[in-house]
């Protein structure tokens, strides 16, 4: 995989994207997957996910809450990340042992 920089904070959206809780990342296949975490409570996360083919068209969007989650954002990050592989590989392909998953599916 290469990272290829930081998300960007869309309008409209509760809360705040701390700066290690953004990720944005092309995988093997080319799909392209971000990743935002916004702390809107001291224990509640939102996660907003995003998922573009090769060519750049959005396949899939969603926002999942994290309720009493002890964080940090930099770890509820991570599990964004891996739920956007998910949906990255039911899309375009990637396979979904692709992305060191500790526990089977």
């Amino acid at each position: 995989m290469a990272e290829h920089g930081q998300g960007q904070g869309h309008s409209g959206t509760e809360g705040k994207v701390a700066a290690d809780a953004q990720r944005t990342l092309v995988l093997e296949n080319n799909a392209r997957i971000e990743v935002e975490v916004y702390q809107i409570g001291a224990s509640d996360y939102k996660v907003v996910m995003r998922v573009y083919d090769a060519n750049g068209a959005k396949v899939h969007e969603e926002s999942k809450p994290r309720k009493n989650d002890p964080g940090p954002a930099s770890q509820v990050l991570l599990f964004g990340i891996d739920e956007a592989k998910r949906h990255a590989g039911g899309h375009v392909g990637v396979p979904l042992d692709n992305h060191n998953q500790k526990t089977p599916i």
